[in-house]
Parts: structure tokens; C-alpha cells; sequence
């Protein structure tokens, strides 16, 4: 993938497939829609251990919208609904595999756009909420290390008074509430994503000149 010019998305690869590439990989890596551990005590998001080392190589973490993700409480709320943990897909291609593409696209249609769960308006994040996982994340890999993911297509649940793309001004707005200079703003919304994406395609240059 270095030799190629391909970003290395490690979002949600196991903590032993992160460490993996992290010491291969010659050129920064990006964990595109994330979480905590610190937070959040589930397998899809990163322990303090990593994201640091995910620094140091100089990657971006970007974090996911979902409520779920950084939330114990709404993670053990929606878990319940369920009856199982969202990424649970064990039981995905039994009756699957007897059935044309075409059958299975009809009993999926119905589920796009994804969005998010019918949740309590008081058990979501806020958007202030939301943003001291960001927060906590600069203080340990600093403020060229992090990036807004959303996976926004993959049906998050989105804090509370968010509906959707058009509500993204609410995290500027949540952003200059904390005293992020502008700087911090512009690099959490797009820049520090779009180093990296340089920095990969400068290396690819130079192994393919």
C-alpha cells in the first residue's frame, strides 16, 4: 500500500492489526471514524497506548459522530435495544447464502439512508459532550493528530440537536466555545486530514519517481 500511494485507513482493525502497521508502515497512517477506549470500552475504539504511537508516526485520528462510540451509557442503551452490540454481524450470511444478490438488495433497501436509533433526547451526547473526546485526544497526541470523521453514512447516532451534514456548523461553533484558535479549528476540519494525504503521495513520489 506505501509503494502504491494508498492512505492506510486502520479503522476498526484490531489493536494487533494497528500495532502491526503502524511498525510497517512507512508513510502516516489515518483511523478515518474512531473513538476512545478511555471512553468507551469496546473493541472499535483506541487505547492511549496506540493513539500515541499513531502520533508519533504522524497519523490522524478522526472521530465518529456516533453517540455510541464515546458514550458508555448510550453504548449500554442501544446494546439493550438490540440485544447485541452493533458491530455484531455473526449472524449475517446464514439465510443470506441461499438467497440471489438480488433478493438480498430488496431486504436491505429499506435500511438506506442508515441513521442513527430512536434514542431519548437526555441520554445523547451533547455536542459539548461530544467534544471532550476530541479534547482528550489533543492533550495526549496534540492538535496535528486529530480530525472529524463522522461516518455520517454509517448511520451514527448523532448528538443531541444534530440531524445531519447541515448541522456540522455546531461543531465550529462548539469549537470556539472551548477557545480553540483558528488555527486548531481549520486543522481539526480538514487540514491535518489533507497533510497526510500529501505526506503519502510526497513518499510515493519519491519511491516511484
Amino acid at each position: 500500500m506505501n509503494r502504491l500511494g494508498m492512505v492506510i485507513n486502520i479503522s476498526h482493525a484490531s489493536d494487533a492489526t494497528v500495532e502491526q502497521v503502524l511498525d510497517v508502515s512507512t508513510s502516516p497512517v489515518m483511523a478515518t471514524h474512531h473513538g476512545l477506549r478511555s471512553f468507551n470500552d469496546i473493541p472499535r475504539t483506541m487505547p492511549d497506548a496506540l493513539l500515541k504511537k499513531l502520533a508519533s508516526k504522524g497519523g490522524v485520528i478522526g472521530f465518529h459522530m456516533g453517540c455510541e462510540f464515546h458514550d458508555k451509557a448510550f453504548f449500554d442503551y442501544r446494546t439493550k435495544q438490540a440485544g447485541k452490540a452493533f458491530w455484531d454481524t455473526r449472524e449475517i450470511g446464514k439465510k443470506e447464502s441461499e438467497l440471489t444478490i438480488f433478493e438480498i438488495d430488496k431486504i436491505v433497501k429499506p435500511s438506506y439512508p442508515m441513521v442513527g436509533i430512536r434514542a431519548p433526547e437526555e441520554i445523547k451526547l451533547t455536542i459539548d459532550d461530544w467534544f471532550r473526546v476530541v479534547d482528550r485526544a489533543i492533550a495526549i497526541a496534540g492538535e496535528d493528530h486529530v480530525a472529524l470523521g463522522t461516518d455520517f453514512d454509517g448511520g451514527p447516532t448523532l448528538p443531541r440537536g444534530m440531524r445531519d451534514i447541515r448541522d456540522l456548523p455546531m461543531l465550529t461553533e462548539a469549537m470556539l466555545r472551548r477557545g480553540y484558535s483558528e488555527q486548531r479549528i481549520r486543522k481539526f476540519l480538514g487540514e491535518n486530514t489533507l497533510r497526510v494525504v500529501r505526506e503519502v503521495q510526497r513518499a510515493t513520489a519519491v519511491r516511484n519517481p
